[in-house]
């Protein structure tokens, strides 16, 4: 709806400044630009989301655009939640672990790599698998291949994994195709994700 309200408006502006003169069209061109700037920083504006998990004591809180909710199952032993904005896809899974060993962050990042690299439909970019630690626990960043030969889809994705309780939580964003300016916002992204207590009642 932004792109055909950008072309009515550049073609009206562009037409009003052709009728006045040489000036006024590059005043007018300069308006449009001006537009244009305005509708798009609109449309990749970020807010503050808080996502709360009701039987536990802490909610998570992160910065995204304005995110479309797709499925959400609240159970004792599962919580997880997935919404999407355009191409970006963010999701929440907090959960009893899936794998035999500690609870820690660093094991549920070897456990996840572990079946993503033994799926068939999948391939990591091995040069591009990042692991950082986090102030609430550990970042796993790496760009995933998605087909065959003919037909592939690239993803760039970012795991924030933290431990409450001994259970698991993994914050999961994911961006389609992304340009550059877009890659790096998602190398970014676990800077805007943290764990906030919940005040008892």
């Amino acid at each position: 709806m932004a792109i055909y309200f950008i072309r009515i408006v550049t073609i009206c502006v562009l037409l009003a400044g052709c009728a006045k003169s040489d000036s006024g069209l590059q005043g007018n061109l300069d308006k449009t630009r001006q537009i244009v700037k305005d509708e798009q920083s609109k449309s990749n504006t970020w807010s503050i989301k808080v996502w709360n998990i009701p039987t536990r004591k802490f909610t998570v809180t992160f910065y995204a655009p304005s995110l479309r909710e797709e499925r959400l199952i609240e159970r004792e032993d599962r919580y997880y939640r997935l919404a999407r904005h355009q191409r970006l896809t963010v999701s929440l899974n907090f959960a009893t672990p899936n794998c035999i060993g500690n609870h820690s962050a660093q094991m549920h990042i070897k456990c996840l790599l572990a079946k993503i690299r033994h799926n068939p439909h999948v391939t990591i970019d091995e040069n591009t698998v990042s692991q950082l630690v986090h102030k609430d626990g550990q970042v796993l960043t790496y760009m995933s291949i998605i087909g065959s030969d003919n037909q592939q889809i690239k993803v760039i994705n970012t795991h924030f994994v933290f431990e409450r309780d001994n259970q698991w939580g993994d914050f999961h964003a994911s961006m389609l195709e992304p340009n550059h300016r877009e890659f790096i916002t998602m190398l970014k992204f676990s800077n805007w994700v943290s764990l906030t207590e919940k005040n008892p009642p």
